[in-house]
């Protein structure tokens, strides 16, 4: 019974000294609110896309595309290691202690006959966090496990643009590949037609020769665009986690550009950049360093361990109780030089972090005033080459008749189909561009969608097991 009253007595001491430290107990950073000046382009005139992610078959209307960025979400190799830092993260922050830390050991003994004594006790301690410096590690442990969700999400985001622009631009890529071989169907045509003229001689071995360097011309651009289009299957394999491209799939829409299903007003809402989720990710990162400050700065303060035992010990038959209280309090004194300097470091992250955060804005503002630019410019663009190639082809078709009569050299002949391939070229480019910047802003303002929208809508063939 002594014990416990010198443990009550030692209790007063220790309430003494928790009163102090909690009256002490140092203050929780509060994270320095971050102000975002947006132009003027960010307030909408019109609605300039919607105010949450919207499937890829709806921005396009191309199930092909909706159905790579499905398999995509499900097999790309970067978002399964995504996952496993996810649940990294989540782990680790379950292993950080909570305020008040509590552990206990059960422990018994049998002696041998002869030396007749056997015990057993039961031991309980208790950690009180006085300073909050376990509920400051606690609480960075889950910003760091927001931080890393948050990168996954923005991992997931630039999956599905890489693999939004590699399609858009394999599409594009098949769209000049047929237009290079009716051109060449074009050229080889006219060049019939001079072979023909000079038959009867109507038409020099000069214009024959530019005929035939007109076929040629045509020839020789179709092997690279060929070999681009495979690049671009090879890169979409990748994109989807397997070795081969899905063959099949991409060919059920060969040659057509994806085309926005809707097209963009005069403005952004101001408060689409906070889907970002880069920024989002480094505000968290922002606030587990404010609360890896604190812990540091918790350290240096007393840590109290209060402890208890309660047992049995039998020699030669006879029982006796045992119980036992204490505390104990961990005071740094020699080590605080090492722990201010751990504050210092700290303090060091934390302007890090802020200013990684502030940048984190900064860029994402740069670059949807890029996109949501380019945007309005392709679509001007593609406005005015829709009308290029309109006229080039009258004008092709009228010189074509010319060229049969023979009221036309076949010099003037080859440069306008030139100006018509031209055309042609400038118009595929600009239908590349719309769809490329479409998804750009998507993804500038944080919008791309990366949820899958129908599990079914894989392909059977995409599967990496």
């Amino acid at each position: 019974m002594a014990s416990f009253s010198r443990f009550s007595r030692g209790s007063r001491v220790l309430g003494a000294f928790a009163f102090a430290g909690l009256v002490g107990c140092t203050q929780e950073q509060v994270a320095e609110p971050l102000d975002v000046s947006l132009s003027d382009s960010f307030h909408a005139e019109n609605q300039a896309g919607a105010a949450s992610p919207i499937p890829i078959a709806q921005l396009y209307d191309d199930t092909v595309a909706a159905r790579l960025v499905d398999t995509a979400l499900m097999q790309n190799l970067q978002l399964k290691q995504a996952k496993a830092r996810i649940d990294r993260a989540s782990a680790f922050a379950g292993t950080t202690s909570p305020n008040i830390r509590i552990d206990g050991l059960l422990q018994a003994t049998e002696a041998a006959e002869d030396a007749g004594t056997d015990s057993s006790r039961a031991e309980l301690n208790l950690g009180i966090d006085l300073f909050g410096g376990r509920a400051a590690r606690k609480m960075a442990a889950l910003d760091e496990l927001l931080a890393v969700q948050l990168d996954a999400e923005a991992s997931r985001q630039l999956i599905v643009s890489n693999l939004l622009s590699a399609y858009i631009d394999l599409r594009f890529l098949e769209v000049r590949l047929l237009q290079l071989q009716s051109e060449q169907t074009i050229r080889q045509s006219g060049l019939n037609a001079v072979r023909q003229r000079r038959d009867v001689n109507d038409a020099t071995l000069v214009e024959l020769r530019q005929a035939e360097l007109a076929v040629i011309e045509t020839r020789q651009a179709i092997p690279s665009v060929i070999s681009a289009i495979d690049a671009r299957k090879n890169q979409i394999a990748s994109l989807i986690g397997r070795s081969q491209p899905p063959v099949g799939l991409l060919d059920e829409r060969t040659g057509q550009i994806p085309s926005p299903a809707f097209m963009f007003g005069a403005g952004v809402p101001a408060d689409l950049l906070r889907n970002r989720p880069e920024i989002q990710a480094a505000e968290a990162r922002y606030r587990s360093a404010l609360s890896d400050l604190d812990a540091a700065r918790a350290a240096r303060f007393p840590s109290l361990t209060l402890s208890g035992t309660l047992g049995l010990i039998t020699t030669s038959g006879e029982n006796s109780d045992v119980a036992t209280a204490g505390a104990a309090i961990n005071i740094p004194i020699f080590n605080q030089g090492a722990l201010a300097n751990a504050v210092l470091v700290e303090e060091a992250d934390v302007q890090i972090a802020m200013l990684s955060w502030r940048q984190a804005v900064l860029s994402a503002i740069e670059e949807t005033e890029t996109a949501l630019s380019a945007v309005r410019a392709a679509q001007e663009t593609l406005r005015h080459a829709n009308q290029a190639v309109r006229l080039n082809n009258e004008i092709a078709e009228f010189q074509r008749e010319l060229l049969t009569t023979g009221d036309l050299t076949v010099g003037d002949y080859v440069r306008t189909l030139r100006d018509l391939s031209a055309a042609q070229a400038s118009q595929a480019t600009a239908r590349r561009d719309v769809a490329l910047q479409t998804a750009q802003l998507q993804f500038a303002l944080g919008l791309l969608w990366t949820t899958p929208s129908n599990a079914n809508l894989i392909d059977p063939q995409v599967d990496t097991n």
